[in-house]
């Protein structure tokens, strides 16, 4: 099984060992290079002081002026990286002059002189001949200089070490905490999708590839919203359409029961329209849920409108005998029209079943009349009325007017109509006012 880590952590790590790494190869190839720097220098140093020298003690000899000059004083200059001694004799051997550096042969005390320390002999000639010579000790391991220009490259290198992993720790702290949390709000925000219950008001992330996520998650969380809004409306759409025939049937079937109606043919056919109308929204509900909103094709067909609403009115009569309001269907003419039966009869179903729904008392008439071009269905209530400024908002599903409460219902009614209209390429207008009733008019292609 893969460990997971935390990125606050992976990151941590990875600015440390990035500076470890960064430190120590600046480390190596400083030292290297200024190792390689200060061995050049001191050999240059050298052969120059030995040239220097030679040239100084040919003098001394030659023009043997042993006793007119410190001689030990001025072979002290000769004094430098990594010379520690200088011995300067005649022609005879006889020492003339010496010079040693006490501090470095007091360091030298204790140490094994062989592995520390050297010797070099030269020889002073002049035209051939040997007139003198010089012995100079040397330190092998480069010894004042080289600690004075190494030894602070290094120090500082140890405290550059501290300073750059302090700085990544809290760098990387820092990024990690920002990463850390931008991931845990996107975290979040898909469980609340899942939860079905995210709001998407999150602060975004200012790391590009983490508001792309976030971005996508909203995206989703908004199509996931729509598309159960969609599914549920749908739903809603088929128990409301499945609803009003069942209640008709029952209103009638109560009719006959309390014997107010006698169980005549008119009496059949109206409750087989009915079941008629539920086995056929059953049959079609695997395709709602299939086809697409902006998808559905009506299917045309020449039928008498005046015959579906009859129908209708035929059907609801007795449920509006029974709250004592008025049904009249106007109409000069029997009107043949082309355009989707289903979706005209559930037009003037929901129209009318709304009217009887939001009036107490009076009537509620529907009137058809026809021109050229178009055809114009109209239902006007004497009902609570809506106010001018719903009139639009009333078209939206499960929306519902401000002075409806308290009576039954879903906001579906009237989401229907509109919608239907619209796919029949209609036009759907509302005329009302409070407590003044409520004309609704559609407007369909003859």
């Amino acid at each position: 099984m893969i460990k997971m880590i935390k990125i606050k952590n992976f990151l941590f790590i990875y600015f440390i060992i990035f500076s470890v790494i960064i430190i120590v190869l600046n480390t190596f190839f400083l030292n290297f290079f200024n190792g390689k720097m200060i061995s050049e220098y001191i050999f240059s140093n050298y052969q120059n002081n030995v040239e220097s020298l030679k040239t100084y003690s040919e003098e001394i000899i030659k023009n043997k002026v042993y006793g007119e000059i410190d001689i030990d004083i001025n072979l002290r200059r000769f004094l430098d990286e990594p010379i520690t001694a200088v011995y300067l004799y005649d022609g005879n051997n006889n020492l003339i002059g010496f010079a040693e550096d006490k501090n470095v042969m007091m360091k030298m005390h204790g140490r094994n002189e062989k592995s520390f320390e050297s010797t070099e002999v030269y020889d002073i000639k002049d035209d051939e001949k040997t007139i003198g010579k010089i012995i100079l000790k040397t330190d092998t391991i480069p010894g004042n200089l080289s600690e004075m220009l190494v030894k602070p490259v290094l120090k500082n290198t140890f405290f550059s070490f501290l300073i750059a992993v302090s700085v990544a720790f809290i760098i990387s702290f820092i990024l990690g905490s920002i990463t850390s949390k931008d991931l845990k709000k996107t975290s979040d925000l898909a469980s609340q999708i899942e939860l079905e219950n995210s709001n998407e008001k999150i602060k975004k992330s200012r790391i590009k590839e983490i508001r792309n996520i976030q971005d996508i998650i909203i995206d989703l969380s908004k199509k996931l919203k729509f598309k159960e809004f969609k599914r549920k409306n749908k739903l809603d759409i088929i128990i409301h359409n499945v609803k009003t025939p069942l209640t008709i049937l029952q209103n009638n079937v109560e009719a006959v029961a309390d014997k107010v109606i006698e169980p005549d043919e008119e009496f059949s056919d109206t409750c087989i329209n009915q079941i008629n109308i539920i086995n056929e929204t059953v049959k079609n509900i695997p395709d709602i849920f299939e086809i697409k909103e902006d998808s559905i094709n009506i299917k045309k067909e020449k039928f008498s409108a005046n015959t579906q609403i009859k129908k209708i009115t035929d059907a609801l009569k007795y449920q509006f005998n029974k709250k004592g309001i008025k049904l009249i269907f106007e109409n000069d003419e029997d009107i043949i029209i082309n355009t989707d039966k289903e979706m005209f009869t559930e037009i003037v179903y929901n129209l009318v079943s709304n009217a009887y729904k939001y009036t107490e008392k009076g009537y509620v008439k529907i009137s058809l009349k026809k021109s050229a071009e178009k055809i114009y269905l109209t239902v006007k209530d004497s009902g609570i009325g809506i106010n001018p400024d719903e009139t639009e908002k009333i078209k939206n599903p499960y929306y519902r007017g401000k002075n409806s409460f308290g009576i039954k219902g879903e906001g579906l009614g009237l989401y229907i109509v509109s919608r239907n209209t619209q796919i029949m390429e209609g036009k759907f207008e509302i005329k009302s006012s409070e407590k003044q009733g409520s004309e609704f008019e559609i407007i369909l292609p003859a």
